[in-house]
């Protein structure tokens, strides 16, 4: 038998070949039809290696692959596979450099070989990894500058369409970041560790239709299942209007996007409405698995790079929400500092997402949502619907914060609308495609419980609450018949409570 010689990738590629148009092989008369077939030595464990799926580009490899020498950088098998991972997912997004390679791959390392010195990831690694994958570096324009140049002949086609439909069966949905611990004051955040910094975020996501006459419940993603202090508290999240979801990255995936969209249209039922999306990487890999389950929804795709033009909520309706947000959270911390309490330390995620669903709910009036419906899918840029007495508030409150309270204040634009809020398909924003890699759940702190509110104490506060706005001059009547259906609901929980005992006591 001759000595043993490199195989090439075109003999790996053949061995393939075989094992597919025979699988009913085995090990041994594989090993004899290679060395037959080529005259060289093979090992059992090289044969596995080979059927491995570490050599699934083989099975299309070009000429240039197969004939190409054996390359180094195949002792890193998990790497390169987690870099093609997501440079595939990443590149049909944005433009993937190789610098961004290197990046991404000087990320993964520590994960994937904690215990081995990482390596320099030269140029002709780079090389070499790009042709054992057949990986291409295409230059790809800005966002600006790949504004496709008929993005406004098709939005009047667009609009025809919407034309079609009563306002209120029109609908938008957008994502934005909230890092609700975010300070004005840059040194104090700068002395928080970036970890916590980290944490303390959420994506929101949000829909409304048109008229401003339905807004859905927020969808929240933070970094954990649920927060301690839900449970501490005896809350249930879903009562406050928001629906919980989590992964470590506190980010906006397709598969919560799918559950999303089903979700949606189920709330859709007997009617035929419209939904508005953008291109987001999760709106559309999440559209593709569901389209054929939507009944009662059509989605309408807004031009490609173009939805900082023409999308609703991303103009104007996010940024008056966060407003109203802002103020809540400057005034909040501005008690806290009389107190004498850190409120970076004392802010809770509960407290964020009663402030997002109130100015979600409440403060967010639906002249704003009607506005910028109006202007946005019209194409006019001045869509600025921010009530200017708000950002004087605001301002007034970041100054009486800045003089005593304030080391170092925030630029009051970047407070407002700080651009790592904006969720967009980014190389940062898509480390959260390769999951399993870095990152654990946060530990969101230890909080006091509290005791569960008994059902009397409810209703005496019901009854208490109703017998004040009875004794209004212009009290609110609906709200008395709310209360006096509500105090009903009460009266048959504590029935319900108390029927087990009473029913014990009969036959004790």
């Amino acid at each position: 038998m001759p000595k043993r010689t490199t195989i090439t990738n075109r003999q790996r590629s053949a061995l393939r070949a075989q094992h597919k148009l025979k699988p009913h092989l085995t090990g041994l008369q594989i090993k004899k039809w290679f060395e037959e077939e080529y005259n060289q030595k093979i090992t059992p464990p090289s044969i596995s290696r080979i059927l491995s799926s570490k050599y699934d580009w083989l099975d299309t490899a070009n000429d240039t692959q197969l004939n190409a020498k054996r390359q180094r950088g195949e002792s890193w098998p998990e790497l390169e596979g987690a870099l093609y991972e997501w440079i595939q997912r990443a590149n049909t997004q944005l433009a993937v450099s190789q610098d961004a390679i290197r990046q991404k791959a000087r990320q993964f390392w520590p994960s994937l070989y904690p215990e081995t010195e990482m390596p320099q990831f030269s140029n002709g690694w780079l090389q070499r990894f790009q042709n054992r994958r057949n990986i291409k570096i295409h230059p790809r324009q800005s966002e600006e500058e790949s504004f496709a140049a008929d993005a406004d002949v098709r939005m009047v086609s667009i609009c025809q369409i919407i034309g079609k439909y009563p306002p209120k069966d029109v609908f938008n949905c957008d994502e934005t970041g909230l890092y609700w611990k975010s300070s004005p004051d840059q040194s104090l955040i700068h002395a928080m560790p970036g970890q916590e910094n980290d944490q303390a975020r959420v994506t929101l996501h949000f829909c409304t239709n048109s008229d401003g006459s339905e807004r859905l419940p927020v969808w929240a993603i933070g970094t954990v299942e649920k927060a301690r202090i839900f449970d501490n508290t005896g809350i249930n999240i879903e009562n406050l209007g928001c629906y919980w979801r989590h992964n470590d990255k506190a980010w906006m995936t397709s598969k919560i996007f799918e559950e999303w969209l089903c979700w949606f249209d189920k709330r859709m039922a007997g009617r035929n409405v419209l939904l508005l999306m953008d291109n987001f990487s999760a709106h559309e890999s999440a559209y593709k698995k569901v389209a054929s389950r939507l009944q009662n929804t059509l989605i309408l795709w807004l031009p490609e790079s173009s939805t900082a033009k023409y999308q609703p909520l991303a103009k104007g309706i996010i940024s008056t929400l966060k407003a109203h947000w802002k103020h809540q959270w400057l005034h909040y911390m501005k008690a806290e500092f009389d107190h004498g309490y850190n409120p970076v330390t004392t802010m809770t995620i509960l407290k964020a997402i009663r402030w997002v669903v109130k100015a979600w709910e409440v403060d967010l009036s639906p002249n704003v949502i009607q506005n910028c419906f109006t202007k946005t899918l019209s194409g006019q840029t001045d869509t600025e619907a921010i009530d200017k007495v708000l950002l004087r508030d605001i301002q007034t409150s970041l100054n009486q914060l800045g003089v005593s309270n304030i080391k170092e204040p925030m630029k009051f634009e970047e407070f407002l609308s700080p651009a790592e809020e904006e969720v967009t398909d980014n190389i940062k924003n898509l480390d959260s495609i390769t999951p399993g890699l870095f990152g654990a759940e946060s530990n969101d702190g230890a909080y006091d419980a509290l005791p569960k509110v008994p059902v009397t104490d409810a209703l005496e506060a019901l009854r208490r609450l109703r017998l004040f706005e009875e004794q209004q001059a212009d009290g609110n009547q609906p709200l008395l018949m709310e209360l006096l259906r509500h105090e009903r609901l009460l009266i048959e929980k504590r029935m319900q409570d108390q029927y087990p005992s009473d029913l014990n006591s009969v036959f004790s």
